[in-house]
């Protein structure tokens, strides 16, 4: 990125902020910000927006999960769409900082495998806070409804900052 786009993204994420969320720090409205720009395309409301961030003290590394089954968002009161032609699980970590970190990266890692490892209860993930052990008992509650049927299913990796 120039120069110049960054004091662009800069300016909007700040007029941003002012103007949706000014209660919020600035880490946390970057949180917030960053999955609305990533998920533009779902077009998120805001209680959707906040259904899937978990980002604070023992995330594991991990802001924000989304998991869409034919391109709808599935939350805890959310059926599963049957047939399910595709899933889809959007892993999203923001940071209002320059750079990308190796570490930041491993946790990602570190994460996933855990959530995606069926054979390792949720509870046992005790380094995780609450919040995140409940987004990975969410994702595995129901992509258990489809997981034996034929389906294209697909993992987004996000990780955010503010300068290359």
């Amino acid at each position: 990125m120039s120069a110049l786009d960054v004091q662009a993204l800069e300016t909007n994420f700040n007029n941003w902020h002012k103007e949706r969320v000014s209660h919020l720090t600035v880490s946390d409205a970057f949180e917030r910000y960053a999955v609305e720009q990533v998920l533009k395309d779902a077009d998120l409301s805001d209680d959707e927006i906040d259904s899937g961030l978990f980002g604070g003290p023992d995330d594991g590394g991990v802001d924000g999960m989304y998991f869409f089954v034919n391109r709808v968002l599935i939350q805890p009161d959310s059926d599963v769409p049957d047939p399910a032609i595709t899933a889809n699980l959007s892993i999203v970590q923001a940071k209002h900082e320059k750079g990308f970190k190796e570490d930041t990266v491993q946790k990602i890692h570190t994460f996933t495998r855990d959530l995606l490892n069926w054979s390792v209860p949720v509870d046992s993930f005790s380094y995780l806070s609450t919040a995140a052990r409940d987004a990975i008992s969410l994702f595995r509650e129901k992509y258990n409804v489809i997981i034996g049927s034929p389906h294209i299913f697909s993992v987004d990796f996000y990780y955010v900052t503010t300068n290359r």
